[in-house]
């Protein structure tokens, strides 16, 4: 066998070195696990006068309780119930422990752009950097309220629902679009609603494109008021929500319409 026997992993869940540093100190650092034994039992071979504790009384009977075989030492993945590494199994270990807990839908979505499918999926969890997430995580804010209307705290469903900023927009959308938008307590509510909403797929399509669309122009025009870039204008807000979603729609769906019906009856 080729286990070293003070080194390795092969009794517990750290090396015996670590549990019995003082017996380690005493005994021959680098021997195997097949040094120590003869005639079926565990031996002993101590650098200095054999010590006498409760520690090595404690390893002894540890050492009892071990059965082995008079074969080839081999690595075994424990994570996974064959005890054979694979990638997948250890990805899945990784995400199940890391990975925060949810039940929110993962949504990915062909008529919207990669970027804008991470940002929904970032949304849903209340993963953006607002302010009040940024001070929970311990990072110095000056204040964490809205900059846009200085009166609630940026919290995910005030940036997007509640500021005033926020209502003005889904009321242009309101009447653009012809939909009768009902008020939400959460930003997830958007999103079950969408599922809930009768019509065809042409018509879910378009307006899971206008919804997302006004959600990623709320957040831009956000970040332009909090930096002062000054680069989207907020009388434009719903020009910039009605070009990108018809462009999301034309390049990547046969659902889109004309531009000149998109801008008049979208649905």
């Amino acid at each position: 066998m080729t286990t070293r026997f003070w080194h390795d992993v092969w009794i517990g869940n750290e090396p015996l070195a670590s549990r019995f540093n003082r017996l380690y100190l005493d005994a021959r650092p680098n021997c195997m696990v097949a040094d120590r034994i003869i005639d079926s039992s565990f031996s002993w071979e101590w650098l200095r006068n054999p010590p006498v504790s409760c520690r090595l009384q404690h390893l002894t009977l540890e050492l009892a309780l071990v059965t082995l075989r008079d074969e080839d030492d081999i690595w075994r993945w424990n994570i996974e119930p064959e005890g054979v590494f694979t990638v997948r199994g250890t990805k899945t270990f990784l995400d199940d422990y890391y990975l925060p807990s949810t039940h929110t839908k993962t949504r990915w979505s062909n008529h919207v752009p990669g970027k804008a499918n991470v940002f929904v999926w970032r949304l849903l969890l209340d993963r953006l950097p607002n302010r009040l997430n940024l001070s929970f995580h311990g990072l110095p804010i000056d204040t964490i309220f809205c900059p846009s209307c200085s009166i609630g705290g940026e919290s995910r469903d005030h940036v997007f629902l509640f500021c005033n900023v926020a209502r003005e927009i889904w009321h242009g959308i309101s009447i653009w679009s012809d939909i009768r938008w009902q008020p939400f307590d959460s930003v997830n509510d958007i999103f079950v609603w969408l599922d809930s909403k009768p019509g065809s797929i042409t018509k879910k399509s378009r307006m899971f494109c206008i919804v997302v669309s006004t959600l990623w122009w709320i957040w831009r025009l956000l970040s332009d008021t909090l930096f002062g870039s000054n680069t989207i204008k907020r009388c434009s807000i719903l020009d910039y929500i009605r070009f990108s979603s018809y462009s999301w729609l034309k390049a990547r769906s046969k659902f889109a319409p004309s531009w000149n019906t998109w801008i008049t009856h979208p649905l």
